[in-house]
């Protein structure tokens, strides 16, 4: 459907919950609900009102935002970033760290790699993160 529009440019962003198994085993599961849905409530506040927060299955979050531009993306990641400053602050016994990644599709040949694309550069700044 998103081929078929007239919203471009287009931008994905990839956000994955890091750690979230080892808060599960550590902390039992309802922490790591707890994680979750605090994570949901950081990315709603970080996006506009049109824009799509979706959980993808376990730890991992897609965001759409149409129309968007590369800046647009960056400053959506800028806002997490932030909201998860802010929380860790606040929340210091359950700390979250979140790994996110962004792509553009200018028009609609692109859209069919605009979740993979995205998806790599959300893994590419977890890799940067591990010791």
């Amino acid at each position: 459907r998103m081929q078929l529009g007239r919203r471009f440019p287009v931008a994905m962003v990839m956000v994955d919950v890091d750690g979230l198994k080892i808060i599960n085993d550590q902390k039992g599961h309802e922490a790591g609900d707890n994680l979750l849905r605090q994570t949901v409530d950081l990315l709603h506040h970080a996006c506009r009102a049109d824009d799509v927060v979706a959980r993808l299955g376990g730890d991992e979050f897609a965001i759409l935002l149409a129309p968007a531009d590369e800046y647009a993306a960056e400053q959506v990641v800028e806002r997490i970033r932030s909201l998860q400053n802010l929380y860790n602050i606040r929340q210091p016994e359950l700390s979250l760290s979140l790994s996110c990644g962004w792509a553009v599709a200018e028009n609609p040949n692109e859209i069919d790699t605009l979740f993979n694309r995205s998806d790599r550069m959300m893994y590419l700044e977890k890799r940067r993160k591990k010791p």
